[in-house]
């Protein structure tokens, strides 16, 4: 399900919000998936570390930070004209 999940992202995402239909560049995109993947681990990590001991808070807290990262990376590395 996640597989067919980044898949059908990378087509909606491309298509809808970048105006794209190139395939060729899938790679770059679930690059930029792992990397707000891993963003999202270390920092739910920290928090935890700090003391915040709520992770549902702690995600919502991300949530609209990495939501920015993620879509600045597709737009200046993936989806770039």
């Amino acid at each position: 399900s996640t597989i067919l999940g980044v898949l059908f992202n990378f087509k909606t995402i491309g298509k809808l919000v970048f105006g794209s239909s190139d395939n060729g560049l899938i790679f770059r995109f679930i690059l930029v998936y792992i990397i707000t993947y891993f963003l999202n681990i270390f920092f739910l990590w920290l928090f935890k570390w700090l003391g915040f001991d709520n992770m549902y808070i702690n995600g919502f807290v991300l949530l609209i930070p990495l939501a920015a990262v993620s879509f600045l990376l597709n737009k200046f590395f993936v989806f770039r004209r």
